[in-house]
């Protein structure tokens, strides 16, 4: 135990302390963010963990019985680490608070629409068709919002923050097509409550009443949930979530890389907690939520 603390614990912490010591501002100063960063590829395989490759017993051998030459001894951990560049550069703003608890703050904006077109349908009498058509505005909250997190997620990464071509044209392709669909969205949403029921009008060439644009408007408001859906869906079976994440087909790797981002990631990928405990934590929130609705 002596031995590892000597010389494996030790000088990795000797480095974060050096760093975190330094008087230089946040963008030149390495901080915990950049190590933990540092194990996030493929990469930091490269280096052994410990600080002295050349001196360890069970690696004076490596030659021999492996075929590698000499200089062919992976490096240390230390050695790594010290030449490892600075890679998180976080953006001092408000908005980074809004990004952290943007979950939240969707939450609340969502169920509190919900809540007042109910109010306001039992205040005014509402029909149950004009409410549902109200209350369905909800896809249209849901897709505005994540399109202003996924900018927000772009503005706190760019353009200090390295990222691969696939990352970048994934978040182009995903910025695009929710926005496109927004516009859509708006312009149904808008026609469904133009002409009344059983009186057409014609938008884009196309002639229909209230109904029928407020149908085109819930098709693709269901298309641009459906990664939602499946998302949330994955949550109730946290196993299934890393069966994805780990699987090695490219078409599934592309589609995780454009719609989950951290998929991208080295890390993180076979965390998961039992079924029981994901169903128990559920229910807690559910009927909270519930409760705090009612």
């Amino acid at each position: 135990a002596g031995h590892f603390i000597d010389r494996v614990i030790c000088p990795i912490y000797d480095i974060v302390a050096k760093n975190m010591k330094s008087n230089a501002d946040h963008v030149d100063r390495r901080n915990y963010d950049d190590f933990n960063e540092f194990f996030w590829s493929r990469n930091c395989l490269r280096f052994h963990y410990s600080s002295d490759v050349g001196n360890l017993g069970d690696l004076e051998n490596i030659p021999r019985y492996n075929g590698r030459l000499p200089e062919e001894v992976p490096l240390s951990i230390v050695e790594g680490l010290e030449s490892a560049p600075k890679t998180f550069l976080e953006k001092r703003s408000w908005f980074r608070g809004i990004l952290a608890l943007h979950r939240i703050i969707v939450w609340h904006l969502v169920t509190f629409y919900l809540l007042s077109v109910i109010a306001f349908a039992k205040e005014l009498v509402w029909g149950w068709v004009y409410t549902l058509q109200v209350a369905s505005g909800v896809f249209w909250i849901f897709n505005f919002l994540f399109l202003a997190v996924a900018i927000l997620e772009v503005w706190a990464v760019y353009p200090n923050t390295h990222m691969s071509g696939a990352a970048i044209s994934g978040s182009i392709f995903s910025l695009s097509a929710r926005f496109l669909v927004l516009v859509y969205q708006t312009m149904y949403l808008m026609w469904t409550f133009g002409p009344s029921t059983g009186d057409s009008k014609v938008y884009l060439g196309i002639e229909g009443d209230s109904n029928f644009w407020w149908w085109q408007y819930v098709w693709i408001s269901l298309l641009c949930m459906v990664p939602w859906f499946i998302e949330a869906s994955l949550m109730f079976f946290p196993s299934l979530t890393t069966k994805l994440f780990i699987c090695n087909n490219e078409y599934v790797q592309s589609f995780l890389h454009i719609l989950v981002p951290i998929s991208r990631l080295y890390v993180g990928k076979e965390v998961h907690e039992s079924f029981m405990h994901t169903a128990v934590y559920i229910f807690y929130w559910v009927t909270l939520m519930a409760w705090k609705l009612y």
